[in-house]
């Protein structure tokens, strides 16, 4: 046991002399989860970038203009994620984490599409499969952002 731990034990009559004012408890418990929500958005948002970082180097290995239509793909759903987790953080941030799950499923894939596609496959093809592909996954964000938001 440290010194500061003995003095405590020694004299705890002491500490307990002034009663804590009261909603105290309440105003520490919101700022503390105003912490945590900040905390938790910058996380998200180093998330979003990394992805989106990760994305514009896939592309670099695919022709240029197909390259510039998935960046932009990829940014529209970076900015959908963003709105979700910032209007959910101040709407219903007890979902947070469950939400995020459900956007990474959405989202998230091992091998991307553009990278699956055959190479003979023309690039008019490919940019409206790709297409097709996006919009899917961005109307699957609307929904979430449906479902957690306008519920809420």
């Amino acid at each position: 046991m440290n010194g500061i731990e003995k003095y405590i034990k020694e004299n705890i009559d002491e500490f307990d002399v002034i009663p804590v004012p009261e909603g105290s408890r309440t105003v520490f418990l919101k700022k503390l989860n105003a912490e945590k929500r900040r905390r938790r958005i910058r996380t998200i948002s180093l998330t979003i970038s990394s992805m989106a970082a990760a994305a514009a180097i896939a592309v670099c290995f695919i022709p240029r203009n197909l390259a510039a239509d998935i960046e932009n793909h990829h940014r529209k759903l970076a900015a959908k994620e963003l709105e979700i987790i910032t209007a959910l953080s101040e709407t219903s941030p007890e979902f947070i984490d469950e939400v995020m799950n459900t956007i990474r499923v959405v989202v998230s894939e091992s091998i991307p599409l553009e990278e699956q596609l055959p190479d003979e496959m023309g690039v008019k093809a490919k940019k409206e499969i790709l297409k097709e592909y996006y919009d899917c996954k961005y109307r699957a964000l609307e929904q979430i952002y449906d479902q957690y938001i306008h519920l809420y």
